[in-house]
């Protein structure tokens, strides 16, 4: 019995890395050990709307939902340019309005097992999950912004977010 509970505890870890393997980045789901918080993708509103990949971050704390966009930064490469922000306008907005609700604006990682840094694959492509997405200075930006605090968090997410799941 001992045996075969070794084996199976030596197995565990496998099964584990092998869903990951096979999970598509649009399908996975990250989580912040500090907040607890949860990153998950959502499809594009449209063809039309410029980006490859919206997500939203939800902190249990509070229920204060983050909502994510990813899209191509523009030349002399591909670059995934992310903007995190919270209760943004809709419709005809100043570029002083997406300021003022803009949490995080940067270049998005995704992290592999061995180290490698590459830029978050596009969605749809048949990209592996990443097994960390790199937000760089998520954490001070969200001090600095106006879902710190009193009404808000208490805790700052960190600026890596682990695989959690797979939601497809």
């Amino acid at each position: 019995m001992r045996r075969f509970a070794a084996s199976l505890a030596l197995l565990l870890p496998a099964f584990a890395a092998g869903a990951e393997e096979q999970c598509w980045q649009e399908n996975a789901v990250y989580s912040d050990p500090a907040t607890n918080a949860e990153l998950k993708f959502l499809p594009p509103e449209s063809d039309a709307d410029g980006s490859f990949a919206r997500f939203t971050i939800t902190f249990p704390e509070n229920a204060i939902v983050l909502d994510g966009v990813v899209m191509d930064a523009g030349e002399p490469f591909f670059r995934p340019l992310g903007i995190i922000m919270h209760k943004c306008p809709t419709g005809d907005v100043t570029g002083a309005e997406l300021d003022a609700c803009t949490i995080w604006q940067g270049i998005v990682y995704g992290l592999d097992g061995v180290g490698n840094a590459p830029y978050l694959a596009p969605m749809n492509e048949g990209s592996q999950a990443a097994r960390t997405l790199l937000f760089p200075d998520l954490r001070a930006s969200v001090r600095l912004s106006s879902v710190w605090g009193a009404s808000g968090l208490s805790t700052p997410p960190n600026d890596d977010f682990k695989f959690k799941a797979c939601a497809g």
